[in-house]
């Protein structure tokens, strides 16, 4: 009777060990699948996404000032020695 009922002690351990290893490689499964969604969710958004372009500069100087500020440039530089 001892005999038996350790017997299925161990059926049942080994039972629930399996269905353990099941269930932790089911887990892994689940979050590689999460995680690959989620990095397919992310290059969704980016596609979507529109490229920014920059504001175009507008002449704010007047081209007197931009000779101006050439020519105190052009000064400032040494001569060679």
């Amino acid at each position: 009777e001892l005999r038996c009922r350790e017997e299925e002690l161990t059926k049942a351990q080994v039972q629930q060990r399996q269905q353990e290893e099941h269930l932790r490689r089911r887990e892994q499964e689940l979050a590689a699948r999460e995680i690959e969604l989620l990095g397919r969710e992310l290059m969704m958004i980016m596609q979507q996404q529109h490229t920014p372009t920059p504001n175009k500069r507008r002449g704010k100087f007047k081209k007197s000032r931009l000779r101006l500020n050439k020519k105190e440039l052009g000064s400032n530089i040494s001569a060679p020695s």
